[in-house]
């Protein structure tokens, strides 16, 4: 994810809304999340959500490559600055991170490049191959700038520092599919794209409590993305192609079909009924997954 908004948004306390194309299976919605009360708490929630976000995220986008019009590398890591948090949260932040205005390692995902090169969590990135990075308000745009020119020439030499010693990783990135998964504050359960970006709400993420239906959610926007769905009439055979294909994408990232339909049927949430004439019923989008899960045992 390229921006860690969530602190601020929760602790400033505004909600975004979104005109959103249908989305995802989605679990059931609470009333509203239920935040951690204490600051220490929040940074926290913060981390967590976003981890697993980016682990679940990674996994689909790097497996489902060969079928994404658009691909990016990455190595999996996110990064964060002191300058990432509202003020009344800093000195938190700087204890618990050691974060200062150096781009520092927020998170490293399993089995990604950077993990298998040995980065950590609380490395500061000092330079990607001839560039210093620099610190400031500049400094999250001129790393992302960066990472892309020097992640293109096909083995970025990253410079950091641990503790007080410095060193060269060279890391040769994974190509995946090139849309950013990305968190958005809101209070309501909602998950879409717009063509460059999978947006799910915090709500949605965080009263998903199964990992392989988080992970059909990003699969199910990822189909609306790669088919172009949202630059078309919203349809009921639209959002069926991305129940199928969605399933396909995720077995495709080693999950369990069979299991992440029984967890969708389990949730009434999507058995309500719905008025929409481009909302199709449950038993049609039942039967497009298990279409997929049928192909995926011949």
């Amino acid at each position: 994810m390229k921006h860690p908004l969530i602190l601020m948004c929760l602790l400033a306390g505004f909600i975004t809304g979104c005109n959103a194309v249908e989305a995802a299976p989605q679990p059931d919605a609470p009333e509203e999340i239920a935040f951690a009360s204490s600051n220490a708490e929040v940074l926290q929630a913060y981390l967590d959500i976003n981890s697993r976000t980016e682990n679940i995220a990674y996994k689909i986008l790097w497996a489902n490559k060969d079928s994404c019009p658009q691909t990016a590398p990455q190595i999996g890591i996110s990064v964060h600055t002191i300058m990432d948090y509202p003020a009344e949260m800093s000195e938190l932040a700087s204890e618990n991170f050691g974060l200062g205005s150096s781009m520092q390692i927020r998170h490293v995902v399993p089995n990604s490049p950077a993990s298998a090169a040995g980065l950590r969590a609380g490395d500061i990135l000092q330079a990607i191959g001839p560039h210093a990075l620099i610190s400031g308000p500049s400094a999250r745009q001129f790393y992302e700038g960066v990472s892309v020119l020097e992640m293109g020439k096909g083995e970025p030499v990253y410079k950091i520092r641990r503790a007080d010693r410095s060193s060269d990783v060279t890391i040769i990135p994974d190509v995946l599919c090139g849309y950013n998964v990305e968190l958005i504050y809101a209070d309501h359960v909602n998950a879409y794209t717009d063509g460059e970006d999978i947006l799910l709400t915090t709500e949605l993420v965080a009263t998903t409590e199964a990992d392989i239906s988080l992970a059909l959610i990003i699969a199910h926007e990822l189909a609306h993305a790669t088919q172009g769905h949202m630059f078309r009439a919203p349809s009921k055979a639209l959002e069926v192609e991305a129940d199928y294909l969605g399933m396909r994408y995720l077995i495709n990232a080693g999950y369990d079909g069979e299991q992440a339909l029984a967890e969708w049927v389990a949730n009434p949430f999507n058995h309500k009924e719905r008025p929409e004439l481009t909302h199709p019923s449950p038993k049609d989008r039942i039967a497009a997954m298990q279409r997929a899960i049928n192909l995926s045992k011949k």
